[in-house]
């Protein structure tokens, strides 16, 4: 992501071939709410899960640069709306949007995840994706 996005610009064309990946994932966590919460609310939280987190901005629209991978990526909070929704846009995953259901015993919370994607990235992607949902899951359940 670039540091020097200025708003409005024109939407990036997808590559020839290219298609919409999409995968959904849930869980249920008897850990209090706000520690859910603080997956994304702090920077340990989230580096818990997403990566080691060199820049963290929490705010509509922050960005945060994280190592996964080995690499250095980038993402931005495109939504935060505690305690229903956090919508997190990263380089390697594509558009993350958590919805949170709280209730006396548990929290619900569904994963719903997009990104465009060539034929030969699926693969890498699902792994990926997969790998980062069970570091979620585990710090989830602590």
């Amino acid at each position: 992501m670039s540091e020097n996005f200025v708003g409005f610009a024109s939407s990036p064309k997808q590559p020839a071939g290219s298609a919409l990946l999409q995968e959904q994932l849930a869980l249920s966590s008897e850990l209090d709410p706000a520690k859910i919460f603080q997956l994304f609310t702090t920077e340990a939280g989230l580096g818990s899960w997403l990566g080691q987190i060199e820049k963290y901005d929490l705010r509509q629209g922050g960005r945060i640069k994280f190592i996964a991978s080995d690499r250095l990526l980038g993402a931005s909070f495109t939504s935060i709306s505690i305690p229903r929704q956090i919508v997190l846009v990263c380089e390697n995953l594509g558009e993350l949007d958590f919805q949170f259901k709280v209730s006396k015993s548990s929290t619900e919370v569904l994963l719903r995840v997009s990104r465009s994607a060539l034929p030969d990235d699926r693969e890498s992607w699902k792994l990926e994706l997969t790998a980062t949902w069970d570091r979620f899951a585990a710090a989830s359940n602590v």
